[in-house]
């Protein structure tokens, strides 16, 4: 009962000291000093309560009998690897829709926000460092679970690049994160490995066509097309070349995937029947935005962050094309092209909703399960793909649908991955209510029927 309470207790300390930093700030009345004060004490409180709840965590699937997800937890599982993509998404959206300035409510907002997407990937890896065999029994022998991991280790290289953008070059942190990115390109290419062994085992097992549709689905797509982001977070860590590999490698399959999926989406509403229709968009968002952050399309050559540049501007909007590589990326029409791409399967994830009624009756089943973890990152990386295009190409810029086509998206993505992340901290925290009065293995139960299936 004790930690529970103090679970509580310190989550109202994080607003209630964000709420007072906030306004500080701004009127100044209380002074520099006490900004310090209340960012130290906000520190302290998001610490405490990651302390606390991971304590919690603990306890709830060391007290539980069943193998599988967490009784207790139902939130607690492979979804949170999702969610925590989303938000990491956001801080790069952020940055590219209010670049150039560099205001401190945007640094607020960058730090909360990679606080928040740390936090949610945090809570996930605590579970497999306390329970590893459970691990691998229930999450690394399935399709869906480890295609599920993929977004985790996604995000795992995004919080990375983003701590390297708060230090100069070559400092102990861009060390650090330096080591952390590598980290995550490394667990990234175990997860594509074992889900292509999975894969290829689970098709050869296949007999029928009605077998077949049963490990089909556009989650497909985070662990295999995922592979480009090595592009788009490692301008910082690794060499230009190795970049354009992973990029192109990202590239194929989404050429080999893509139109797969989608024929069997199109035939089969059981396929992709739930909120991870939404992933639909994502394979070509992936490739779309990755090419625009680290091509310079004007040029053809890359575009690279400059972290000194960075520490002083306390703004990660900074980008500088470093035409010295003499590298070619790719040619300059291919951004249009899969900024093309991008909207048509944006549409036509739209479409695959609207004409089917038994996936809008399950979106609306799952939609407060973790389930909907599928809705965040996609959205938030078509939304990224489209300002993108707006801000660096000049087709894009001149065009006042696409201006405000692109403000729409960022607008909806903010919504979806902002309204999906409540409903799970709601729910972790309305656990821990019904953990605390001994009603959770009912609770649990529930969502687990709830979640089952949506593949």
């Amino acid at each position: 009962m004790y930690h529970c309470v103090n679970n509580f207790v310190y989550f109202e300390k994080i607003i209630h000291y964000t709420f007072l930093f906030v306004v500080s700030f701004r009127s100044m009345a209380h002074g520099i000093v006490k900004c310090y004060v209340l960012k130290i004490k906000l520190s302290v409180s998001l610490l405490c309560a990651l302390l606390v709840m991971m304590t919690n965590v603990s306890s709830a699937i060391q007290t539980s009998n069943r193998t599988g997800y967490f009784t207790s937890f139902p939130f607690i599982h492979v979804s949170l690897c999702g969610y925590a993509l989303g938000i990491a998404g956001i801080t790069n959206l952020l940055c590219l829709a209010a670049a150039p300035s560099t205001s401190i409510s945007i640094s607020i907002s960058l730090a909360f926000l990679n606080i928040l997407s740390s936090l949610t990937l945090l809570t996930y890896v605590f579970t497999i460092i306390l329970h590893p065999r459970l691990f691998y029994m229930e999450d690394f022998q399935t399709i869906p679970t480890v295609a599920a991991i993929a977004p985790g280790t996604m995000a795992w290289m995004i919080l990375s690049m983003n701590l390297s953008a708060t230090t100069t070059t070559h400092s102990i942190i861009w060390w650090i994160s330096c080591i952390l990115w590598w980290i995550g390109l490394i667990l990234h290419s175990i997860v594509q490995l074992r889900f292509l062994q999975l894969l290829f085992y689970n098709y050869r097992q296949c007999k029928s066509s009605k077998e077949l549709h049963t490990i089909i689905g556009a989650y497909y797509f985070p662990p295999l097309v995922g592979i480009a982001m090595v592009a788009g977070t490692g301008v910082a860590f690794a060499n230009f070349y190795v970049l354009v590999i992973y990029f192109w490698i990202g590239f194929v399959w989404m050429i080999v995937s893509v139109p797969y999926i989608s024929y069997f989406v199109w035939t089969s509403d059981k396929v992709s029947s739930g909120p991870s229709i939404s992933l639909m968009q994502a394979a070509t968002s992936f490739i779309t935005m990755t090419w625009f952050k680290v091509c310079n399309t004007t040029t053809g050559t890359n575009r690279r962050r400059v972290s000194d540049e960075f520490a002083s501007n306390t703004s990660n909007t900074t980008y500088f094309s470093l035409c010295s590589d003499g590298v070619s990326f790719g040619p300059n029409w291919f951004g249009p092209i899969l900024f093309g791409l991008s909207t048509f399967f944006f549409l036509y994830t739209v479409f695959l909703i609207a004409k089917s009624s038994e996936r809008r009756k399950n979106i609306k089943l799952k939609w407060f399960t973790s389930a909907n973890a599928a809705a965040t990152f996609p959205q938030v990386a078509t939304a990224t793909a489209v300002i993108s295009f707006h801000r660096l190409t000049k087709v894009g810029s001149d065009s006042q649908f696409i201006l405000i086509y692109s403000w729409i998206m960022y607008g909806f993505a903010i919504l979806v991955t902002f309204l999906c992340n409540a409903i799970l901290w709601w729910n972790i925290l309305n656990s821990c209510k019904l953990f605390c009065s001994g009603k959770h293995k009912d609770h649990g139960k529930v969502h687990q029927v709830l979640e089952k299936g949506d593949t």
